[in-house]
């Protein structure tokens, strides 16, 4: 999975082959011309599921909030999207158990996320696509009917909402798909577990995990001036790090198998 920094999709390869699979949109506002969009990827442990950051900015102080998207790896759906702080994320990391995400980017500030963990939720795609129609059915109960189930399947049902937004020519569907993909939205928030002190006068630009899960490492570089810095924390304690390098500008981290080296 890659994100592209010119147009905020998310595309996805197969990797023996090289075929692209599918692109996807990282975000919903529309990216201008000459908007540069910083992204991020990272895949959960297990591979069920993989997370987007992107975000956009350009030279005429135009701001795009980084979006927060938690994809299914199998379907390709997005189960859920946030903002998840003010400023752009260029850095993330799934704890190795993947209820965490650790995110990080302009200001120098670590946050860990909890991402919900919930029984997957099943649907097929022909019954969606029926409870979609029956919105706009003639029959007031049948409407509310469907919608309550459209509701129940949440984020299985997500990707033919938002195709009935785009392309429904019924204005009852279109209304009533969008108040399904806000209280969906709303239903899985991701709680910010933790916030770490700032420590990077630069922007983050990698997170990593340590194996073990009990160490939590990221790197940074300053705009313009050349510098960044290494901090390495304990994930119990978010007052102060463990260890801090100051050196050159970095862009990249990454703990070695046995989590006792760390290389920049």
């Amino acid at each position: 999975v890659t994100a592209d920094w010119e147009d905020a999709s998310i595309r996805v390869w197969d990797a023996g082959t090289g075929e692209l699979l599918k692109t996807l949109k990282g975000v919903t506002a529309a990216i201008p011309a000459g908007c540069w969009s910083p992204g991020t990827v990272a895949y959960a442990p297990k591979g069920t599921t993989f997370a987007t950051a992107v975000g956009g900015a350009d030279q005429k102080g135009l701001r795009i909030p980084t979006t927060l998207t938690i994809w299914n790896a199998e379907s390709l759906a997005a189960d859920f999207q946030v903002v998840p702080q003010s400023v752009r994320v260029h850095a993330m990391a799934y704890s190795p158990d993947g209820k965490r995400l650790a995110i990080g980017g302009v200001g120098g500030t670590m946050r860990v996320l909890d991402i919900p963990q919930r029984q997957e939720r099943k649907a097929a795609e022909d019954e969606v696509k029926e409870l979609v129609a029956q919105l706009d059915h003639d029959d007031f109960q049948k409407r509310e009917a469907a919608q309550r189930r459209l509701l129940e399947l949440g984020s299985a049902a997500r990707s033919q909402l938002e195709i009935a937004v785009r392309s429904s020519k019924s204005a009852e569907v279109r209304f009533r798909a969008r108040a399904i993909i806000a209280a969906i939205a709303k239903d899985e928030r991701v709680n910010v577990a933790k916030v770490f002190a700032r420590s990077h006068e630069g922007t983050i630009m990698g997170i990593v995990y340590s194996p073990d899960g009990k160490l939590l490492a990221s790197c940074s570089r300053t705009f313009r001036k050349g510098r960044g810095r290494i901090v390495v924390w304990s994930t119990g304690d978010t007052g102060r790090p463990i260890f801090q390098w100051t050196g050159t500008g970095l862009t990249s981290i990454q703990f070695s198998p046995d989590g006792k080296r760390l290389a920049s």
